[in-house]
């Protein structure tokens, strides 16, 4: 799930001349991302005596092995506005991020959770059209929890 907000001031129409000599601030954009996801990965062999496992150590008439890993990530970002007011892109792009992660891993004998929290930044420069730089980076912090 994806919200944008465009906090700058757009011409109520194309023949707007008005809107053209005032000055106004354009103040970008703001997105919140929602993301779910939940992902079962399960292993069962109906014949675990086959020779294929060297030991055994619970129940010999079955093997039943799962995995279950559920993810959630909440996302906030600002950046200014991608292009001018001539439609052209800005020589200057600039965005500011932050995420918060929750992990958590679990099959039969354990749950791990992970909860990271990462801000990040990137700045585009684009002074002509065959040129385009980009610089990206982030920081991940975050604890871990393990549950019996």
């Amino acid at each position: 799930m994806k919200h944008y907000l465009d906090l700058s001031r757009h011409p109520r129409s194309s023949k707007d001349t008005a809107w053209l000599k005032q000055k106004h601030v354009e103040l970008g954009k703001l997105v919140y991302t929602f993301q779910y996801n939940r992902q079962v990965q399960n292993y069962i062999d109906y014949n675990p005596k086959s020779g294929f496992y060297r030991d055994i150590l619970m129940d010999s008439t079955l093997t039943y092995d799962s995995i279950t890993v559920t993810r959630i990530v909440n996302e906030l970002s600002w950046s200014n506005p991608s292009f001018g007011a001539d439609k052209k892109f800005r020589v200057l792009q600039v965005e500011a991020h932050i995420k918060q992660q929750y992990v958590e891993v679990k099959d039969h004998a354990m749950r791990n959770f992970f909860i990271q929290y990462i801000p990040s930044a990137a700045i585009s420069f684009h002074p002509y059209s065959s040129l385009f730089l980009t610089a990206h980076g982030d920081y991940v912090s975050g604890i871990s929890m393990k549950a019996i």
